[in-house]
């Protein structure tokens, strides 16, 4: 289930979210320090995967997507974020006032997580790598949705990948393959120019947000399907496609704690924002439709 947070305007959620392996942190809209949604433990700091760059804003001023948001890029990502021109380094207009970003969590199915944890070394570093392909395609997609038939707008941001979350009730952690895209309010206009995100960018991005994560989940069965042969069938309570041969109760063991346990699943309801308002899937769905229909499934594997 996509979760979506308003980071506000604090710069400790920036600095918090430029450490791989930091604390979830799923409040409607943060205007204080980090507060994870159950105490939990950090990855630490050798163990977590680095962040990645992603957004064509981005990469305008050299940020590939998909190379490693690095320690010594920590201040550049702070300053984009507090708003300051890209070129000229002065903070813009009101950016002390605004949010900084928002932040999207973009889980997988609980199955996957189970799979993970119970794989070989060798097939987990895998299945983790097969993910974050999935994901940044899905991101990459996703800007393509907000910012349509423009040749120079783009998003700025970097994900953070996360291998475990906590448990329901310890905090203890237990491996589940999640990730958070951290957006900057800033971003590059259809002239080039950079600027904050309009209203109406904002209220693309929501819309889209969670067919964003289908479009991760679709890819993702497509490329395990091919390269680790994992076969997928549909939980016929949920609607949700899992990994076959995981029993039920070893998919509650391993669910991302924003996990709905007993919703039908996104091809036939509507799912929350964190506003409150609920986004018709089907409806978003048939805008999707094309790209899905080059990405393929891999249901019949």
């Amino acid at each position: 289930m996509v979760w979506i947070t308003d980071l506000g305007p604090s710069a400790v959620q920036v600095h918090h979210r430029l450490r791989g392996g930091a604390l979830c942190d799923r409040r409607p809209c943060i205007t204080g320090s980090p507060e994870p949604l159950v105490p939990q433990v950090e990855e630490t700091p050798a163990t977590a995967r680095e962040p990645t760059w992603f957004g064509s804003g981005g990469q305008a001023l050299g940020l590939i997507p998909g190379t490693s948001l690095t320690p010594d890029q920590h201040d550049l990502a702070s300053a984009l974020m507090s708003g300051h021109h890209p070129r000229t380094g002065r903070l813009r207009p009101a950016a002390a006032r605004r949010s900084r970003g928002l932040e999207l969590t973009v889980t997988q199915p609980a199955s996957l997580s189970a799979l993970y944890a119970l794989a070989e070394q060798d097939q987990a570093a895998a299945i983790e790598a097969l993910v974050a392909q999935a994901v940044g395609e899905a991101a990459a997609q996703l800007e393509q949705w907000i910012t349509p038939a423009s040749r120079h707008a783009g998003l700025l941001g970097w994900i953070l990948w996360h291998r475990t979350a906590p448990a329901a009730g310890s905090g203890v952690p237990r491996p589940c393959l999640h990730a958070h895209l951290v957006i900057a309010t800033l971003m590059r206009d259809g002239g080039g120019r950079w600027t904050d995100m309009s209203r109406h960018r904002r209220r693309a991005l929501h819309e889209h947000a969670g067919v964003m994560e289908l479009y991760a989940r679709a890819r993702v069965r497509q490329l395990l399907s091919a390269q680790q042969q994992v076969r997928w069938e549909r939980d016929a309570l949920t609607g949700v496609w899992e990994v076959a041969g995981i029993a039920p109760a070893l998919r509650t063991l391993f669910a991302h704690p924003s996990s709905p346990r007993t919703q039908r699943g996104p091809d036939s309801t509507a799912r929350p924002s964190r506003r409150g308002a609920k986004v018709p899937l089907a409806a978003l769905a048939q805008r999707a439709k094309p790209v899905a229909a080059g990405i393929g499934d891999g249901h019949s594997r």
